[in-house]
């Protein structure tokens, strides 16, 4: 049994709080609550677009498509995607903070053939940007260590809806998985993960909370080195 659970763990990792972090000031400059449009629209008006009409462009791309990968706004600008990657990737190069900690514990996972997977409230360009900046993928190769990125494109929606739950877990491999999420919002990645049927929920909470005070199903950690002794101890598996 314990081989079995071992032989079927699927570790799914958040992005925004867990991977990455965005630095102070980040989040000044956007537009429609997003930090990429700006950078789209200064493409534009290099391409002779009036920010008006480029911005007029992003809004009827999100009214057509609700959810929408950042390519689908470069095409609707004529905008080329290797520019466009350049300065995607400038602005994440200045804006992100990575948490090594969990960067650390993706790579032993995967090093121990434990398949890991994204859950994110991103799309999939937005995902690799981000663990592009991790050592994680390569955002012009469409490649990373993961196995599935389970992003809002995909999903159709955010961790926050209950029903997107159901459908990441049957992306994975089978019936048999024993899925474990690690992220930082005890609702979204915690409750609502536990919920739509992952096993364990470890969340975040740096510097908060020495040691988890017992085996729940939704467990507080300080930081994400500990998370495997606590698997090992939950569910009664060597790692």
């Amino acid at each position: 049994m314990k081989n079995n659970i071992r032989n079927n763990l699927h570790i799914l990792f958040d992005i925004d709080g867990t991977l990455t972090a965005y630095r102070q000031h980040a989040l000044d400059r956007t537009f429609h609550g997003n930090f990429l449009f700006p950078v789209i629209l200064d493409l534009a008006e290099d391409h002779g677009i009036s920010r008006h009409e480029a911005e007029r462009r992003i809004l009827e791309t999100e009214r057509k498509i609700p959810c929408w990968d950042y390519p689908d706004f470069l095409q609707e600008l004529e905008l080329t995607s290797s520019e466009a990657l350049v300065a995607f990737r400038e602005w994440h190069r200045k804006h992100l903070e990575v948490y090594s900690d969990t960067v650390a514990l993706v790579k032993r996972f995967s090093s121990d053939g434990i398949p890991v997977s994204v859950i994110s409230n991103n799309p999939h360009q937005g995902c690799l940007l981000k663990l592009e900046q991790c050592g994680l993928a390569d955002a012009e190769r469409d490649s990373s260590c993961f196995t599935h990125i389970l992003s809002t494109d995909l999903l159709g929606g955010c961790k926050g809806d209950a029903s997107v739950w159901s459908e990441a877990l049957a992306q994975l491999s089978s019936n048999q998985t024993v899925s474990v999420m690690i992220g930082d919002n005890p609702q979204e990645d915690g409750e609502l993960a536990v919920a739509g049927g992952v096993k364990l929920a470890f969340i975040l909470e740096r510097g908060q909370y020495s040691v988890p005070a017992a085996c729940g199903k939704v467990i507080p950690v300080a930081e994400a080195g500990v998370i495997p002794t606590y698997l090992e101890r939950c569910l009664g598996i060597i790692l």
